[in-house]
């Protein structure tokens, strides 16, 4: 009875939703119908929670009476990923988003929002509800497979039996659901007019979506470049994209708020891009689970489900967009005018989102067009981002170095960087030169900011977040142009020397190994690691598994990461008897790239901590909060 009751509880969160959302709607302005709305939410969180771990159970217990438990586990699957399973495929996932977004009831049953309270609970409260139905209408993951229970599961995809499995998807789920929130904080802005009033929330559910966002994108590619055997850490693959376009949207998001008080460019376009950035995630799920793309991580490829989500977009996205074409003329803010380099950076962060979703997009319309089935891939991706990702680093650097510094000081090293280009052009000097020139331009202007003599006291969020994304520009441009590959026949007691940035390594294939795990067995190869040719590094153990649930075999790298580079071996197929393909890669820099996304999460924690830090750009002064912003009766 665990998974009825499971479902029951579903059907009776998705019902509590409704009831929360028709309550502040229709029911008299009062106290009483308030609490009434509360105890509907607080009810709705609850049953909720209950029905997500009485799934969760079912997954622990093996009940492979349930489809879902039957499709995504195996009795031999370690208890952690068990647990992680539950968010591995479809059902459980949007499950997880549903749960996600009913914990935010509780943001606005507890916020210091009286005047929007009401219109911003009863959306989100509509926005989950309809979220309940969705699942209950085509991803009800409590279905059961009676009378036909299997004695074993399928077992988990085998690429998802990794820690990315872990915190990847949770972390992601996270920031579209705060995007959620945020949508339904601008919705009530517009429905009610006191703009002034939700500022401060605005900025703390946007820094804390991007917060989770950004974790989110680098632990997927960073799961991606450890995982999937390929060294690559980015393919530019729609479903990567699905979940990229929200960050860089949020990102312009997060700039738009960044002034004490708004201009009125500023304020209006904050509301455009909380509905749009949330539409932005409504079209990612829509990509990633209607079937319409192909990915290795597609969920599923049920077109019904997808028109169903498609469905669920244009119900509140239509109506917001409308409501916001009537409404936000009347918005007057007396905020100083933006900075012009501002203002360039959101349109550069907002062209390089549109690029993205247009080759995403591109090949489905001219398929749904009959003009030709085509693929657009890297090259197009890499000659539209890169370029604009550029101008975004010297707007960064330029703005602070007109405010504090001397621009002549930064010309030296961007002399330097050229002659270093001459002395070691790459794989393409032109981007490398690009690449290089522009992290020492923002890395130097940043340090510029903090030791001159002249220069103001930094805002230490936004120092941290620029100098994260020279670091990540500069490992990202060195991984790519300095690698060095080969792709190599190998057996016992064969060797390699390659050659890299700094020095000639040598990489000799002692012995091939057979493994025996739970749940799979594994052939690897025995790799030692020297500098030059005496000099023992590490052994490396790259493996091709074979899974015993459902025979799938995956490639597992090996990979020695170091702070100036890393070594990376998968291992192929076997060419004959003892004598197996093997890619050898030395990237450097590449940590670089890791370090540059991890630092990014210390700077929106700063800008979240105002008692730490007085001196952030999104924090606002208590005095200031209803200053400067009013709403023009119609």
């Amino acid at each position: 009875m665990t998974a009825e009751t499971g479902h029951l509880l579903l059907i009776l969160a998705t019902a509590l939703m409704w009831g929360t959302a028709c309550s502040l709607l229709w029911l008299p302005h009062n106290r009483s119908n308030f609490r009434l709305s509360q105890l509907l939410a607080d009810s709705a969180t609850l049953t909720l929670t209950a029905s997500y771990l009485l799934l969760s159970y079912c997954f622990i217990t093996d009940d492979f009476s349930v489809r879902y438990v039957a499709d995504n586990s195996n009795s031999q699957l370690p208890l952690l990923y068990k647990v992680a399973a539950v968010w591995g495929s479809h059902e459980g996932s949007l499950l997880l988003w549903l749960l996600l977004l009913g914990g935010l009831l509780q943001y606005f049953r507890r916020s210091q929002l009286p005047q929007l309270q009401r219109q911003a609970l009863a959306i989100l409260a509509a926005l989950s509800g309809a979220f309940g139905i969705v699942i209950l209408l085509t991803a009800n993951p409590f279905a059961r497979l009676l009378p036909a229970v299997p004695p074993e599961g399928r077992d988990l995809n085998p690429i998802l039996q990794d820690i990315g499995l872990i915190l990847h998807p949770p972390l992601l789920f996270a920031g579209y659901a705060l995007l959620g929130a945020l949508f339904a904080i601008c919705v009530a802005i517009l429905l009610d007019g006191r703009f002034h009033q939700a500022w401060r929330a605005l900025r703390q559910l946007s820094l804390l979506s991007w917060l989770f966002l950004s974790a989110g994108n680098v632990l997927g590619a960073w799961w991606a470049y450890t995982e999937l055997g390929w060294g690559g850490w980015w393919f530019w693959d729609p479903v990567e994209n699905a979940a990229f376009i929200p960050w860089l949207l949020s990102s312009a998001l997060l700039h738009c708020l960044l002034p004490k008080q708004p201009s009125p460019q500023l304020a209006r376009l904050s509301l455009l891009l909380g509905i749009i950035t949330f539409g932005s995630c409504l079209l990612g799920t829509f990509l990633v689970r209607s079937g319409i793309v192909q990915s290795v991580h597609a969920f599923t490829s049920n077109s019904g489900r997808g028109a169903l989500l498609l469905l669920l977009m244009a119900l509140f996205l239509l109506p917001a967009l409308w409501l916001y074409g009537r409404r936000c003329s009347q918005l007057k803010c007396y905020g100083e005018a933006a900075a012009i380099p501002l203002l360039l950076g959101i349109a550069l962060l907002l062209a390089a989102a549109f690029s993205v979703l247009l080759g995403t997009l591109y090949p489905l319309f001219c398929d749904m067009l009959g003009l030709g089935t085509l693929s657009v891939g890297a090259p197009y991706f890499n000659m539209i981002f890169v370029p604009l990702l550029l101008l975004m680093t010297l707007l960064m650097g330029w703005s602070f170095v007109r405010r504090h510094g001397n621009a002549w000081l930064l010309l030296p090293w961007l002399l330097l960087s050229g002659l270093w280009v001459l002395l070691f052009p790459g794989h393409s000097p032109g981007f490398t030169f690009l690449g290089i020139a522009a992290a020492s331009w923002l890395l130097l202007a940043e340090i510029q900011l903090w030791f001159y003599p002249h220069a103001k006291h930094p805002a230490i969020a936004g120092r941290i977040a620029h100098v994260a994304v020279a670091i990540a520009i500069l490992g990202g441009t060195c991984s790519s142009q300095y690698e060095t590959e080969a792709l190599l026949r190998m057996s016992a007691d064969q060797g390699r020397t390659l050659h890299s940035s700094f020095g000639s390594y040598s990489f000799v294939y002692r012995d091939t190994l057979t493994l025996e795990q739970r749940a799979y067995h594994a052939i690897a190869a025995e790799i030692e690691l020297y500098r030059g040719q005496e000099q023992l590094l590490t052994k490396l153990q790259p493996q091709r598994q074979t899974f015993r649930s459902n025979g799938m075999e995956v490639t597992e790298a090996a990979v020695y990461h170091g702070w100036l580079q890393d070594f990376y071996v998968s291992l192929g197929q076997e060419l004959e008897p003892g004598v197996y393909l093997v890619r050898i890669s030395i990237k450097p820099l590449i940590s670089w790239l890791w370090l540059g996304g991890l630092l990014l999460l210390p700077a929106a924690l700063c800008a979240c901590c105002p008692r730490i830090y007085r001196r952030l750009p999104i924090v606002i002064p208590h005095k200031t909060m209803h200053q400067g912003v009013a709403y023009e009766s119609p």
